[in-house]
């Protein structure tokens, strides 16, 4: 496995009690990711891009191209769900307001990543918290494309005149989000907003998730005596 793990157990004194079940989902996704790098990886050493003309797969299981597609994505959804752990531990630690109230959030609903970007400068700031807020929210801001992925490639992906390929680098394998129809049609899809979507390799995805984790990590350490919890 490419790297060392930055992310790690927290070092939060007497709070940690208060805030274990908490930060339990957090520290499990990250386990997930983990594992799905680690599996990703496995794959990726013995895909062949160029496998002997007439070869066919007679099981889906045996293909790999389609094995690494499914950990690429699996990864992407873990990512995001990582991502919406981190923010709402943020928000839980310094107790800043929730959002909306709702039937199924009658207290409110807790932050997402999006939240934390459009938030936290600000309620950092009013509360004169310590640490590098501006390199959390520059990392945090380098996972909107991540999540944008997710939404339009994953779970609501429409392909009634869009199309999925994929490419491969010689170590790692990206799947590309395009448009389908005439040179007019694709150029009014564009016109109209649509982004061409492509991902990150999972590798650097990790590094990219593991060192936000971990900056955030140290970022509520640092501000242990300022925590609320609710």
């Amino acid at each position: 496995m490419r790297g060392e793990m930055k992310f790690r157990h927290f070092r939060l004194g007497n709070v940690r009690e208060a805030v274990n079940t908490r930060i339990q989902p957090w520290h499990r996704y990250h386990g997930f990711l983990t594992i799905i790098r680690e599996r990703y990886e496995a794959e990726a050493k013995r895909y062949d891009p160029h496998p002997k003309p007439g070869g066919r797969f007679y099981r889906i299981t045996e293909d790999v191209r389609e094995r690494l597609q499914l950990e690429v994505e699996t990864f992407y959804l873990f990512a995001n769900m990582l991502l919406d752990q981190i923010a709402g531990n943020v928000r839980f630690f310094f107790g800043f307001a929730r959002l909306r109230t709702t039937k199924l959030h009658p207290d409110g609903e807790d932050w997402t990543h999006l939240t934390l970007l459009s938030k936290l400068a600000n309620d950092a700031s009013a509360m004169g918290l310590s640490g590098e807020i501006g390199d959390i929210i520059t990392q945090a801001e380098a996972f909107r494309q991540l999540r944008t992925y997710r939404n339009t490639s994953i779970t609501h992906w429409d392909a009634s005149d869009t199309h999925l390929s994929t490419s491969w680098d010689g170590t790692d394998l990206n799947i590309h989000l395009g448009l389908v129809g005439s040179p007019e049609e694709v150029q009014k899809r564009r016109d109209s907003g649509f982004e061409f979507q492509r991902t990150l390799s999972v590798p650097r995805l990790y590094d990219m998730l593991d060192t936000y984790a971990a900056t955030v990590q140290i970022f509520l350490e640092a501000n242990v005596t300022r925590f609320v919890g609710k």
